[in-house]
């Protein structure tokens, strides 16, 4: 449980955070690479320069909540279906 922490100059990598909570966390200058996010709580986290790298976001709770996060554009594209359920965008009949 990381709800309110303080996350400053941290790097979590290959780290299997599922079910995690950050709610109300401030993460500052931190940087995920290759860990499983899946389930976890962003309810009013507050992000300053943040990045993701090779993360599974599957399941995320408050996904509008990595707004100013960083990710290399294959993950943008890997994860563009979780990104427009979070916003209301629905997929057209092919």
């Amino acid at each position: 449980n990381l709800s309110s922490a303080r996350l400053e100059r941290v790097v979590f990598a290959d780290c299997d955070l599922r079910e995690s909570s950050f709610g109300e966390a401030v993460l500052r200058d931190v940087r995920f690479e290759r860990c499983d996010l899946g389930g976890i709580e962003l309810a009013r986290i507050r992000l300053q320069r943040v990045e993701l790298r090779g993360c599974r976001l599957e399941g995320v709770n408050a996904v509008e909540n990595l707004r100013g996060a960083t990710m290399p554009w294959e993950d943008i594209v890997g994860n563009a279906g979780l990104f427009a359920t979070a916003v209301g965008i629905r997929a057209a009949e092919a």
